[in-house]
């Protein structure tokens, strides 16, 4: 406890005097309460003192704002806690830990006073009478504070700094112009300094460490090595960096960022939570192909997801191929637990695809998606890419949608980030129940089953739906029956030219013809007989019984055909089809044959 006290008194004195902090107390002996305040405007930096944890055990805490981004990665540690005097989402509160490095402390604390910069800009500090001294002073030169032969490509990269407070991220602004013109610089300098700073960018720098930051730079990019003893804040600086892809495409940086990450995955933890996000918004930033986006998100495939999503907000995005595909793939796993719709699975996918259109449409009416408002829990949530990093937008993002996995997916639109997460609910699983029940009633299957419990959409559509494509299935049964008009006329002519070449060529065999059945043709006709010669033949034919093959004034004539004209012709005297066929033979129905032999 007491090296514990030592570490507490040390950061909140060194933090004190780094900044030029102001402190105030509050109470006395172990439970004092410090803070830590910027004497120009009152505003708190730090607050220090001693608290109670969840095991009991007493511990000197000191809170600090920090980034909000990184609050919950934090509160992970051991020496990281949720803050409880401030805004526990603005503020970190940092437990002492003897086994913890003093340095790490410090360099969150850091952090912490970054922050707080960002969001209360420097002001001028007014000293009051009592502060002030009065004395002799030397005026120091601007190069008094430089370091000797400056390089002149250094000097004229800090008097490119002039931030325009106008932009809401100037400072990003400023030091990606500054990357820009450094691009190409090299340098050889040994440099034996050290550098920390949680956010480093040049003008933080001195000389020294600036010259020490571009040869090691230089090294790197001459050997492709890099140094294992490297500075954190030379590392992130570097990573800055390539994150604007000040030196390369986004796919060869996004290479050299994977492998700065399996190098220095032993070392900082916090810088390696940062990486390893920023890496993952690279990715989908720069638009990465799917081989990357594989390499860093555990993906799994949406496209059912997606199509369904999209018919929601568009009907006409997808085609009811599409949508029967989308259905099939989240319905698989509960139509195969139904026997009844494992064994009608193609009558139940497109009842459901049916459905969702019918669903979709009713929600639009409404103002709503039917797929986010009543078959997900939809979580959408702001997201800011590399966050916490230095960063530079140049241009605004274009309108997108990556889904990684149907509970990852990132969204811009208009410039602003998003996150968004879909869970499908009971209601899907419900709605194929539904579906199950109702089309057993609608095709008589003897086995029913219970209405669901806890339905909230409405079942009437679903029954339509059921209704519809049941009865278009029906009328799909029924056999197609085409006649061909232009067909049926051909066989009409050739008939009656077939018909008037028998009758020309048979006229001399007609004349001494005999008489070999009962039933005589009379000789002579006039017009007004009711049916033609090849008519009479058939009908004396079928009479007396006899093989049509064997009649000479029938070769050749259609017996279909003049079957069809003597049944038309009889509808009207007899009222009733006289000849039918036994397979491809035609003969006379008994009740009427007498009629026939008068009517010939």
């Amino acid at each position: 406890m007491k090296r514990e006290y030592e570490m507490y008194q040390f950061l909140m004195e060194d933090f004190r005097l780094k900044h030029g902090l102001k402190q105030a107390a509050q109470g006395s002996g172990a439970g004092q309460k410090l803070a830590l305040y910027e004497p120009a405007d009152g505003s708190w930096c730090a607050i220090g003192k001693l608290v109670s944890l969840e095991d009991a055990s007493m511990h000197y805490a000191i809170e600090i704002p920090f980034d909000p981004d990184l609050i919950p990665l934090m509160t992970g540690y051991e020496y990281c806690s949720a803050a409880r005097e401030m805004d526990p989402e603005q503020w970190l509160m940092l437990v002492i830990n003897e086994k913890i490095r003093i340095d790490t402390y410090r360099t969150l604390m850091q952090e912490g006073y970054d922050r707080f910069r960002r969001i209360h800009p420097v002001q001028k500090r007014m000293a009051s009478h009592r502060d002030m001294v009065y004395q002799d002073q030397a005026i120091p030169g601007r190069t008094a504070i430089r370091h000797e032969n400056v390089p002149a490509q250094i000097a004229e990269m800090r008097r490119m700094y002039k931030p325009r407070r106008s932009l809401p991220n100037d400072e990003a602004f400023c030091f990606y112009q500054q990357a820009v013109f450094m691009k190409n610089y090299r340098e050889q300098y040994d440099f034996h300094g050290t550098f920390f700073n949680i956010h480093p960018v040049y003008r933080m720098m001195t000389d020294s460490q600036l010259r020490g930051y571009f040869s090691w730079r230089t090294d790197l990019m001459e050997n492709g090595q890099l140094g294992e003893k490297t500075p954190t804040a030379f590392l992130k600086l570097y990573v800055y960096e390539l994150l604007h892809l000040i030196h390369s495409n986004a796919s060869d940086t996004f290479e050299q960022l994977c492998a700065i990450e399996e190098l220095y995955k032993g070392s900082d933890r916090l810088f390696m939570i940062e990486l390893h996000r920023w890496i993952n918004d690279f990715v989908i930033y720069y638009q990465l192909d799917e081989k990357a986006v594989s390499r860093r998100f555990e993906a799994e495939d949406v496209q059912a997801y997606r199509i369904l999503a999209d018919a929601s907000r568009d009907p006409s995005s997808h085609s009811d191929e599409e949508l029967r595909y989308a259905v099939q793939t989240l319905a698989k796993e509960r139509i195969e637990r139904s026997v009844f719709l494992r064994d009608n699975a193609e009558d139940a996918v497109n009842v459901l695809v049916r459905a969702y259109q019918m669903y979709v449409k009713e929600a639009q009416l409404q103002g709503r998606s039917f797929f986010e408002d009543s078959l997900c829990n939809t979580i959408n949530e702001f997201y800011k890419m590399f966050s916490s990093a230095v960063f530079y937008e140049r241009e605004k993002p274009a309108d997108q949608e990556v889904w990684i996995r149907s509970d990852c997916i990132y969204s811009c639109e208009n410039g602003t980030w998003s996150r968004k997460r879909y869970i499908m609910t009971d209601s899907w699983t419900k709605m194929i129940g539904e579906a199950d029940r109702l089309m057993r009633i609608a095709c008589g299957c003897p086995k029913k089953l219970q209405p669901k419990t806890g339905v909230y959409f409405d079942l009437k559509i679903l029954e339509e739906a059921i209704r519809e494509y049941l009865k278009e299935k029906a009328e799909a049964a029924k056999p197609v029956i085409n006649i061909d008009m232009n067909a049926l006329s051909s066989i009409r002519q050739d008939a009656a030219l077939t018909r008037d070449s028998l009758l020309i060529e048979d006229e001399e065999e007609e004349e001494e013809e005999t008489e070999e059945t009962a039933t005589e043709i009379p000789e002579e006709e006039n017009d007004d007989t009711l049916f033609t010669k090849e008519e009479r033949y058939l009908l004396k034919a079928l009479l007396d019984e006899r093989n049509l093959s064997e009649i000479p004034q029938l070769q050749g004539v259609s017996i279909a055909l003049l079957c069809d004209e003597i049944n038309e012709k009889l509808m009207d005297e007899i009222g009733d089809t006289v000849i039918a066929f036994d397979g491809d033979e035609p003969y006379l129905i008994e009740d009427y044959m007498e009629e026939i032999r008068e009517l010939l």
